[in-house]
Formats: structure tokens, C-alpha cells, sequence
């Protein structure tokens, strides 16, 4: 690598530093729990007595991570199991 490149390397990293330097500090997102995936949720939660498939169609707050890679936060879907319990 050059020295000028070196040195251009420098000036941006200085510059990203000065112009985030104002910004306030963020927070920790809540914990909501491991990610789980659909065969997880029906064996764990469910104990077995529902499918991977019904898991992907009824339970709500999917995340879709790609393509076919859809999961779901522990705690979320344990609220929403004793939602439907009450």
C-alpha cells in the first residue's frame, strides 16, 4: 500500500470518527431470548404435539432471515402462548 493511500486511509477513519462523535450512545436491544426455528418451537414449546409446518403458519412475529430461514424469539412466542391461554 502506498504512503498515500496510507494516509487517505487515516483521514477518512478521522473523519467517520469526528462525524459520529455527536451522536448519542445506543442502547442494548432487550433480551427477548434465544432464536428459534419452526422444528424447535413444535418440539420445545409444544412438546411435540404440533407441527414444524403449523408452527410457520399460525404463530405470529416471524423473522425472516433469507431466503427460506424464517425464526422466532423465545419470549415472544412464549407471550404470545400464554396470551392464548388467557
Amino acid at each position: 500500500m502506498t504512503r498515500l493511500k496510507r494516509a487517505s486511509l487515516v483521514t477518512q477513519g478521522l473523519t467517520l470518527a469526528a462525524r459520529f462523535a455527536h451522536a448519542a450512545p445506543l442502547e442494548a436491544p432487550a433480551d427477548r431470548g434465544r432464536l428459534l426455528k419452526a422444528p424447535q418451537i413444535a418440539a420445545e414449546l409444544f412438546h411435540g404435539t404440533v407441527s414444524a409446518a403449523w408452527v410457520r403458519r399460525v404463530v405470529p412475529g416471524k423473522l425472516r432471515l433469507g431466503h427460506s430461514t424464517v425464526c422466532w424469539y423465545e419470549c415472544d412466542v412464549l407471550a404470545w402462548i400464554a396470551a392464548q391461554r388467557a
